[in-house]
């Protein structure tokens, strides 16, 4: 075994394993469902780093090609990705404490810092991951999404909690979030394993996870959730025209069955707008909170009161106390 294939093993398998960080937690942390996925993550990346040093390390010993490809990073997504970093780093210079502005906190995560991480985690995987990987990072995903679902599911039918919040996660807005991207996990896997049981999986976990978002009672998430699935059929009948799908047996054009499903869409939401005072609703787990959504609705002025008292922190007198904590 060379240099070169373990380098190169290494870095692909450190991001892989990035997939299982939701599962991560750090119980003797003041912080256990943020503090050991921040160190999970800083610490997988630096693995990745030396990975490809190694592996840059023995192309140019070798004199042979590294076979990364950088040219997957000229993209207008990327490129945007690179333009909003190269903003954090001038906000940052510029920050009214820059030291909080570049670590974060403790309690969150944040800062400039797992900015850097977070981008060497695109370069890498767009640069090295080939369809195999992405799909079986996916797949990964797929597994870890179903044991937080169960968690989740758990607690709310048998052990009859409210709004679980998941042992792994910690909050339910944050699994309800995590579960969005379970979904579209298992519509990449489906359409790229022909494999009948990972279609079980995939459509498994993406059902299981559409339930997740409903007992957490996440509103933000489930019209997450509503807006990707329109857009989805938006561009189902705009390019769906020559795309054929299956379903038990039968061979639907994707175009006419985008437009069935808008128009289901449509009839429903104009339904519930009309409708939403009904007490019926109320009774509905979910859509009873998303009836609720107004101007004057506690969670909405919560929201603009926390806006008002960001900006009303940002004083002279509250800068040098945060300045003097740090």
């Amino acid at each position: 075994m060379t240099i070169n294939f373990k380098g190169e093993t290494l870095a692909k398998a450190s991001l892989m394993v990035l997939a299982v960080t939701p599962l991560v937690v750090s119980i003797i942390s003041l912080y256990p469902f943020v503090t050991g996925k921040a160190a999970f993550i800083r610490g997988a990346v630096a693995l990745f780093v030396i990975g490809m040093a190694l592996h840059f390390w023995e192309s140019y010993r070798k004199k042979t090609s590294h076979g990364v490809d950088f040219s997957r990073l000229k993209t207008p997504i990327f490129l945007s990705v690179l333009a909003f970093f190269v903003l954090a780093v001038i906000s940052t210079v510029f920050a009214e404490v820059s030291y909080l502005a570049l670590w974060g906190n403790i309690d969150r995560g944040e800062g400039l810092l797992i900015l850097i991480y977070m981008l060497v985690f695109l370069v890498g995987v767009v640069t090295l991951f080939e369809r195999k990987d992405w799909t079986n990072f996916f797949k990964i995903t797929l597994g870890v999404g179903l044991i937080i679902a169960g968690d989740v599911l758990y607690d709310f039918f048998v052990e009859g909690i409210e709004r679980p919040n998941g042992f792994f996660i910690g909050n339910p807005a944050f699994v309800s979030a995590n579960m969005l991207f379970v979904i579209f996990a298992a519509l990449v896997v489906w359409l790229n394993v022909k494999s009948k049981w990972w279609r079980i999986l995939s459509f498994s976990a993406a059902l299981f996870s559409i339930a997740t978002i409903f007992v957490c009672e996440t509103r933000g998430a489930f019209m997450g959730l509503v807006a990707g699935v329109v857009a989805f059929a938006v561009w189902g009948v705009l390019k769906g025209k020559g795309i054929t799908l299956s379903f038990f047996g039968k061979k639907l054009s994707a175009r006419t069955v985008s437009i069935v499903f808008l128009g289901i869409v449509i009839i429903f939401a104009g339904v519930f707008l009309i409708t939403k005072d009904n007490p019926f609703w109320q009774r509905v787990i979910l859509l009873d909170r998303v009836a609720q959504i107004s101007y004057s609705d506690g969670t909405t002025q919560t929201r603009l009161g926390n806006i008002g008292m960001s900006l009303e922190s940002v004083s002279p007198e509250n800068v040098g106390l945060m300045r003097s904590a740090f």
